[in-house]
């Protein structure tokens, strides 16, 4: 049975890896999927919380994924379909597009581009309370 609803245009085949001829062009550069989101979401003036909110599910798990994707850069970071299905919903692209970009920036470690996310895309996890006058 497949995760994925005939409307995101997807099935369990749209993941496959792309053929060895597309793979073995050398870009110059590669970005980070939290690149490439952060970039968005400046563009957009959304901050985590605004695409956590559009994603499917609970909003507090979706916050903490998609802070984790802004702020992490492994290889070891699993980029599953329904996390890219949501990112697809959030964006309002194509899951695929995120998969892509994910999979250019694995395929190609020795061309990444550093990236550090800027501290005004994320909600912070908790308030300081104000100190009393007691």
């Amino acid at each position: 049975m497949s995760d994925f609803r005939a409307e995101d245009g997807i099935d369990d085949r749209t993941f496959d890896a792309l053929p060895v001829e597309e793979a073995m062009r050398a870009p110059a550069q590669v970005f980070c999927l939290g690149e490439h989101l952060a970039e968005e979401m400046i563009a957009r003036g959304w901050k985590d919380i605004d695409v956590a909110e559009r994603m499917k599910g609970d909003i507090v798990r979706n916050l903490l994924i998609v802070q984790l994707v802004l702020c992490v850069q492994k290889d070891s970071m699993l980029m599953d379909n329904a996390l890219l299905v949501n990112l697809g919903r959030a964006f309002d692209v194509s899951p695929i597009f995120f998969r892509n970009l994910h999979n250019t920036w694995l395929r190609w470690p020795d061309r990444r581009s550093p990236f550090s996310c800027p501290d005004e895309l994320l909600t912070p996890a908790f308030i300081t309370p104000e100190p009393s006058n007691d």
